[in-house]
């Protein structure tokens, strides 16, 4: 069992956080001491596939269910695409972003790109403090060397996605996204098809990233093109003081 003092949730959110990353052997007396002992403010608990029995016990612990999130790996092999869906990859093409194409992302961002995470959907919180919490992260995560990459359809930036590299052999998009002018054009497939295409180009071995059952529409499309579902674990949180979600 992992106990995570998020400490730049206070910068997201403006609250204590903690993190439980419960692991398969753990019992549940332990879990329940563990947490009792540690509660901050705003508290997740993330558990693994198959223990079940710890759904009441998050229950008992005043706890509520929010999201699955699904681990899932994409094998770089052959990516399962019909005439229609090719003819709408080929003519979208991507290149890293500069420092004005970044400012023009997090403009995007701000308008509430982002809906279905627990934060956006936690009353406490919301669209607009997650949407700054995903900011964050992409500026951490680039002070961190991650890349960025826009999509380009007819000259203009269309959507996003970020590379992160893990090891030689994979590389991880952590989030993505489309451009609010360009959401119902049905060219959403390459913030999945193009991360995976440079991967490839960059001689990986897989695309690994992770998926909330709240984000239905994205979760399966990477299913649709080639991502298999890795493993998964639930998460329950508590907002202490008031009325949790």
């Amino acid at each position: 069992m992992k106990v995570i003092d998020a400490f730049w949730e206070k910068r997201n959110l403006g609250v204590d956080t903690v993190e439980f990353e419960l692991e398969a052997q753990d019992t549940a007396a332990l879990v329940a001491q563990k947490i009792k002992e540690n509660e901050k403010v705003y508290n997740v608990v993330k558990i693994p596939a198959g223990r079940s029995d710890l759904h009441f016990l998050m229950q008992e612990l005043g706890y509520v269910y929010v999201e699955t999130a699904f681990h899932l790996i994409h094998d770089l092999k052959a990516i399962p695409l019909s005439p229609l869906q090719k003819r709408m990859t080929d003519c979208v093409s991507y290149q890293k972003m500069n420092e004005d194409d970044v400012a023009q992302l997090y403009a995007e961002i701000k308008k509430g790109m982002f809906t279905t995470d627990r934060i956006a959907l936690h009353p406490s919180f919301g669209v607009e403090i997650a949407n700054q919490r995903y900011i964050n992260w992409i500026g951490d995560e680039l002070a961190r060397g991650c890349e960025l990459f826009k999509l380009i359809y007819k000259e203009k930036a269309i959507g996003f996605f970020t590379f992160k590299k893990l090891s030689d052999d994979v590389y991880y998009p952590f989030l993505a996204g489309m451009y609010e002018s360009h959401i119902r054009s049905g060219l959403g497939v390459n913030i999945v098809i193009k991360p995976v295409e440079e991967a490839v180009k960059r001689g990986a071995k897989f695309s690994d990233t992770y998926v909330v059952t709240n984000n239905l529409s994205s979760l399966t499309a990477n299913l649709d093109y080639g991502y298999k579902i890795r493993g998964f674990s639930t998460v329950f949180h508590k907002y202490k003081g008031e009325e949790t979600c």
